[in-house]
């Protein structure tokens, strides 16, 4: 790489770095519901490589898999899912997430295999996915469990990261990582 494409790179860098910041201040908390909004959507953590690594190990993401990650931030489930051969959909509303996300998309040749949505989570559709990969608050998981019967497909696998729940057991779990797997069978 050139002296000039790293200037440039660092300067987009520099420059995503100051507009998530600047996102991320746009967030209050609705006292009434005690849930946390934004203009953007849900807050932006990003998944450590650790839990990232765990993540796609409960996953299992092969070829032929369609992947669909709720609230895909940078992307980087998307990327690992589509590295895995997996065909891989991230929904993300924060426009700088998902700018970034598929620069990173195209500069890796993955644009075959991952897409990167600027949508409501909420909007998606859920029929088309037999893996469900979930970065999620724990009022969205709730809503999330409800269309999990949508899907086409007899039993998908859903990974959590971070939050469980609230009645359904996981099928494994990484307590260190607070990773969670779900094999949801339909009824």
């Amino acid at each position: 790489m050139s002296f000039l494409q790293i200037v440039v790179l660092s300067f987009y860098i520099l420059l995503l770095l100051l507009l998530t910041i600047f996102i991320t201040s746009q967030f209050w908390i609705d006292i009434s519901n005690m849930k946390l909004k934004s203009k953007f959507g849900l807050p932006y953590v990003p998944t450590s490589r650790r839990r990232l690594r765990k993540i796609m190990e409960f996953a299992e993401v092969k070829p032929g898999d369609q992947v669909i990650d709720l609230g895909s931030g940078d992307g980087r489930m998307v990327i690992a899912a589509a590295r895995a051969g997996a065909y891989a959909v991230g929904y993300e509303l924060n426009p700088v997430l998902v700018w970034w996300s598929r620069i990173k998309i195209k500069c890796l040749g993955l644009s075959k295999n991952a897409v990167i949505l600027r949508k409501d989570l909420f909007k998606a559709d859920f029929s088309k996915y037999n893996v469900y990969l979930l970065y999620t608050m724990p009022w969205v998981m709730d809503k999330i469990q409800n269309r999990l019967n949508e899907s086409k497909y007899d039993t998908i696998r859903v990974v959590s990261n971070t939050f469980q729940f609230g009645d359904i057991e996981p099928l494994k779990s990484a307590t260190k990582e607070k990773v969670y797997l779900y094999e949801i069978k339909k009824s």
